[in-house]
């Protein structure tokens, strides 16, 4: 695991290539039926989403909806979104207003 202090020097878009390739590690070993090396998957609810990207459960169903972000059903109405998909997605929205330049 990353330790903190090694992710600062990084730029908007290696943090979010490193989260990108977070997430594909999870999925890879999902897919390839390895439970046992790595922790439970963290999955998030819609109302967790929206309250991490500061909007609201409609929002967030909205970008289910239009496959913007991928997410489990479970139930008739339930979803679940893995927490790397959740930040990923965030990190790809991330904008830098002219003149400022990322860390």
């Amino acid at each position: 695991m990353t330790d903190l202090a090694e992710l600062e020097h990084l730029s908007v878009r290696q943090a979010g290539e490193l989260l990108r390739t977070a997430a594909d590690t999870v999925l890879a070993k999902l897919a390839a039926g390895d439970y046992r090396t790595w922790e439970p998957l963290p999955w998030m609810s819609v109302t967790q989403v929206a309250e991490m990207f500061d909007c609201s459960d409609s929002t967030v169903m909205s970008l289910i909806h239009r496959k913007e972000l991928p997410a489990v059903r479970v139930g008739r109405r339930c979803y679940r979104i893995l927490r790397p998909h959740a930040v990923a997605h965030l990190a790809s929205r991330l904008t830098v207003e002219p003149g400022l330049t990322p860390h």
